[in-house]
C-alpha cells in the first residue's frame, strides 16, 4: 500500500500537509498546518521530497522545545518587569521590537512579554504548564500531605512529560483523548508495565494538580479537566500464588551464602523476614534499625511506627509482628552491627517518593530466573501469601491474623473501636505456631 502519511493532493498535485505541535505553534507563525507544494504529480517523488520537508520542520521543533523551558523562565520575569513600565514605554519598546525577527531566546522572551502587556495577546510562554501546577498543587497541599504523596504526584507528572517526550507542557495543550491513550500505554491491561491501581493512583494525582490550577485561575475557568472522568481498572492483572516447597528451598538454599556477606546481607535475609511475617517488599525494604525492638524478651518489628522513610500503606499497616525465633538472635545480631539510620543501608533511596523496594525487587526478579521460577503470579508478594496461609491452616483467628497481616480491621464495635488490639504474647504464640520452614 502507498504511503500517504503526510500527503494531500491538490488535484493532481502532491503537497506536504504536517500538523504542527500545540507548543510549537508561535515558531511556525500561528499556523495550525504547515502545507507545502511538493511541485510533483508522482507519488514516489513526493515521498522522497516529504522526507526533506519534514525534517526541516523537525529541526524547528527542536530548537523550540530544547530552549522551551529558559525561554519560558525569561518571559515570566520580563513580564513582572513590566508590571512597574508606563504605557508610554511599552509603546515605544513594542514597535522598536515587533517587527524584528528574534535571534535568541531572550529576545523571543521579551518580544512575547510586549505582546501580552501592550497588546494582551496571548502567548504559549504564558500559559500554566503541568510542572507550574504541580508547584501550585505543592504549595496547596503543603502541610496536608505526606512527603510520600508530594513525591508520587512528582512521578506522576514526570510519567505524563516521558509519555509526551516533552520537558514540560501547557495544560491547554491536553487533550482527553490524549489522557485516554497515556492510560493505555502505561497499564498493565494493555501491555504496560503498571498495575491498574497504581495507573489509576497516578491519574487522580494529576487530575488533583489540575484541579489545583483551575482553582487558582491559572487556566480558564470553562476548561474541563482533562485528568478526570476515566474509568481506569483498579483491579489486579494477577492473584499471587505460594511458591512450592521446592522453589522455597532453592530460594533460600540459593540466598544462603549471602549469611556472612555485609553487603549483600539483604539479599539473604529479605526472603526469610517475608516469609515469617508476611511484611510487604516495602515494609520490609524501608525498615530502620529503631523499629526492631523487644518487649519482655519478645523480638518484634514495629511496622510503620515512629519512622521517617515508610508511613505504610494503609492506616491499618501500623502493627507489632514478633518475630520467629529461628530469626529473632540474627535479626537483634544485625541491628546492633551498624548505627545507620536503615536496616539494610544498601538499599538506601533517591527516590522522590523515596520508595526503597524498587532495587531489591529486581535482584529477586534476577534470583528467581535463575532458579527457573517464571510464573508472573509467583513474585516476593507471594511470601505473604504463604504467611496468610499458613495462618489459616494453623487455625489462628481472623481477629488476630489481621494483626499480624496489616489488613482492614472489619471488627466489631467493642473490639473495632475500643480495643488496643492482641497481646505480643499472643501473636507471638501465632508466629511461632503458623511459621512452617520447608
Amino acid at each position: 500500500m502507498a504511503d500517504t502519511k503526510y500527503l494531500t493532493q491538490r488535484g493532481d498535485l502532491w503537497l506536504f500537509h504536517w500538523r504542527v505541535p500545540v507548543d510549537c505553534k508561535e515558531a511556525f507563525g500561528g499556523k495550525q498546518y504547515v502545507t507545502k507544494s511538493l511541485k510533483t504529480h508522482s507519488l514516489r517523488e513526493a515521498n522522497v521530497r516529504k522526507v526533506l520537508a519534514l525534517a526541516e520542520c523537525m529541526k524547528v521543533v527542536q530548537d523550540v522545545r530544547g530552549a522551551g523551558e529558559d525561554a519560558r523562565s525569561l518571559f515570566k520575569a520580563h513580564l513582572h518587569g513590566m508590571k512597574h513600565a508606563s504605557d508610554e514605554d511599552l509603546e515605544d519598546a513594542y514597535y522598536t521590537v515587533i517587527d524584528k525577527e528574534p535571534k535568541t531566546e531572550e529576545d523571543l522572551a521579551f518580544r512575547e512579554a510586549l505582546r501580552v502587556s501592550f497588546r494582551g495577546h496571548d502567548s504559549e510562554l504564558a500559559r500554566c504548564t503541568l510542572k507550574d501546577a504541580l508547584n501550585a498543587y505543592k504549595e496547596d497541599r503543603a502541610g496536608r500531605v505526606t512527603e510520600k504523596t508530594i513525591g508520587q504526584a512528582e512521578r506522576a507528572v514526570e510519567l505524563f512529560l516521558e509519555y509526551r517526550q516533552l520537558p514540560d507542557v501547557t495544560l491547554q495543550s491536553i487533550t482527553r483523548k490524549e489522557v485516554k491513550e497515556f492510560i493505555r500505554c502505561i497499564s498493565s491491561e494493555y501491555g504496560g508495565k503498571y498495575a491498574g491501581k497504581t495507573v489509576s493512583n497516578r491519574v487522580n494525582l494529576l487530575s488533583s494538580i489540575y484541579q489545583v490550577a483551575l482553582d487558582d485561575e491559572l487556566i480558564e475557568e470553562d476548561r474541563r479537566n482533562p485528568f478526570d472522568g476515566h474509568r481506569v481498572s483498579r483491579k489486579d492483572s494477577q492473584s499471587f500464588e505460594r511458591f512450592s516447597d521446592d522453589q522455597l528451598k532453592s530460594i533460600f538454599r540459593e540466598t544462603e551464602r549471602y549469611q556472612t556477606s555485609t553487603k549483600d546481607y539483604h539479599k539473604y535475609f529479605l526472603p526469610r523476614l517475608a516469609y515469617a511475617t508476611g511484611c510487604r517488599i516495602e515494609e520490609l525494604c524501608s525498615l530502620q534499625r529503631a523499629q526492631v525492638k523487644e518487649d519482655k524478651g519478645i523480638v518484634y518489628l514495629a511496622i510503620a511506627e515512629g519512622v521517617d522513610v515508610y508511613k505504610g500503606k494503609t492506616i491499618n499497616s501500623g502493627r507489632r509482628i514478633p518475630i520467629h525465633s529461628s530469626l529473632s538472635d540474627q535479626l537483634l545480631t544485625w541491628r546492633d552491627s551498624s548505627d545507620h539510620l536503615l536496616l539494610f543501608p544498601e538499599l538506601e533511596s533517591h527516590r522522590k517518593d523515596r520508595k526503597t523496594g524498587d532495587k531489591y525487587s529486581k535482584q529477586f526478579g534476577n534470583l528467581k530466573r535463575k532458579l527457573g521460577i517464571t510464573k508472573r503470579s509467583q513474585s516476593f508478594h507471594s511470601f505473604r501469601v504463604h504467611m496468610a496461609t499458613n495462618l489459616e491452616q494453623a487455625e489462628v483467628p481472623e481477629n488476630r491474623a489481621v494483626w499480624i497481616m496489616g489488613h482492614t480491621r472489619t471488627l466489631s464495635l467493642s473490639y473495632g473501636l475500643y480495643s488496643e488490639g492482641p497481646a505480643l504474647e499472643q501473636l507471638r504464640d501465632d508466629v511461632e505456631k503458623c511459621v512452617v520452614w520447608p
